[in-house]
């Protein structure tokens, strides 16, 4: 039997900076709004959920091991976030 490789997922600069700052605003969600956010971040980046959710595991894990950095990438000051983040952004908190 063959197993299924996996291959690496390559994110573009708009996509990474899109799910860093995501990242970043979602920090204070409740578990129950991250599927939500994951699927709409699906949707706007044109990325399977199952990617969203390994994508912010391991974001939360590095987040853990000090070695996330702060994004750096021009598209985090871009205005593309999905409408729900948009609100929580807004919120001050």
């Amino acid at each position: 039997k063959k197993e299924k490789t996996r291959t690496k997922i390559r994110f573009t600069d708009v996509q990474r900076g899109v799910l860093m700052k995501s990242f970043h605003q979602s920090l204070k969600m409740s578990k129950q709004d991250f599927k939500s956010l994951y699927e709409e971040l699906a949707d706007t980046l044109e990325l399977p959920v199952t990617t969203i959710k390994v994508w912010f595991q391991n974001a939360r894990s590095a987040g853990r091991e000090g070695t996330l950095t702060t994004c750096n990438f021009p598209s985090c000051n871009m205005n593309v976030l999905p409408a729900s983040l948009m609100l929580i952004s807004s919120l001050s908190i």
